[in-house]
């Protein structure tokens, strides 16, 4: 279409789809990469990024200083969820909920 209206001879026509196109595709882009930052929790542990943790690996739960929520699984292997994650107090209720079950 874009070439269509610029072979009738609508140039600012082509510019404005062009720059829709443009925001377009990144917007993609953006909504593809943010898809990583999402923890999924599962009936048997949860995920985040490329770190799976059962319930019973989990041995601490706590909030730092700048709000990120840490996950300590086993003596030194952490996962910091920052606080950016939507719902992140009703995460972190649930998770400490999830492993003092086990």
């Amino acid at each position: 279409m874009m070439f269509g209206v610029y072979a009738r001879g609508h140039f600012g026509y082509f510019l404005l789809s062009t720059a829709f196109l443009v925001v377009f595709v990144f917007t993609m882009i953006g909504w593809w990469i943010q898809k990583r930052n999402a923890v999924e929790v599962f009936d048997r542990g949860l995920t985040f990024r490329r770190s799976v943790t059962t319930w019973g690996e989990l041995t601490g739960v706590e909030r730092d200083q700048n709000g990120a929520l840490k996950l300590t699984k086993g003596a030194k292997d952490t996962i910091t969820i920052p606080k950016t994650i939507h719902a992140l107090d009703g995460l972190e209720a649930y998770i400490r909920s999830r492993s003092s079950r086990t």
